[in-house]
């Protein structure tokens, strides 16, 4: 049930620029009709704005997202310069927008080096990180490797990997 709410919450904020331009949106319909007194035209309200509403998830018009997904997408999006999930949508999700993400735990699945020595680093989530100093790591063993990647100032990023020192890395992908 939460997720339904807090979905049809997200969704709601997700669908505001389109429900600007068609007047309200497709939930303030369903909602509108909690103020309806007599009960056969409430549910007739309710069969109405309900079916607006399955129309609209089915043309795209509104999307809902748990909180789960909204964080699994702000971990995806870690280290790109622009947000992967919009501001009204995080403050739907019981987030505070003005609280960046600032760490997230991966794991490596694969490394390689560039022509330069440089590691070149796939997360689990497919995320592609490229180191930008001299610090030595050294993988042992057989993947994967568990890493913490940290936000430093000026849009630099910091990778640890186990044990080893962290190493200044720049996301690619």
């Amino acid at each position: 049930m939460m997720r339904l709410v807090a979905g049809v919450v997200l969704g709601l904020a997700l669908a505001m620029p389109a429900a600007a331009q068609q007047g309200a949106s497709p939930v303030d319909k369903v909602y509108a009709c909690a103020g309806t007194k007599d009960d056969a035209k409430r549910l007739a309200c309710y069969d109405e704005a309900v079916g607006r509403l399955k129309q609209a998830v089915a043309e795209g018009e509104v999307t809902t997202y748990s909180r789960a997904e909204i964080a699994t997408i702000q971990k995806e999006a870690f280290g790109l310069f622009t947000s992967a999930v919009p501001p009204e949508v995080e403050k739907a999700a019981g987030k505070n927008p003005s609280e960046k993400l600032d760490n997230v735990e991966v794991s490596i699945v694969s490394w390689r080096e560039d022509p330069a020595g440089n590691l070149v680093l796939t997360t689990d989530t497919g995320q592609v990180w490229r180191q930008s100093d001299s610090t030595r790591v050294k993988l042992r063993g057989a993947g994967p490797w568990p890493a913490r990647i940290k936000s430093g100032t000026f849009a630099t990023f910091f990778v640890k990997i186990g044990d080893q020192p962290a190493m200044r890395a720049k996301r690619e992908k």
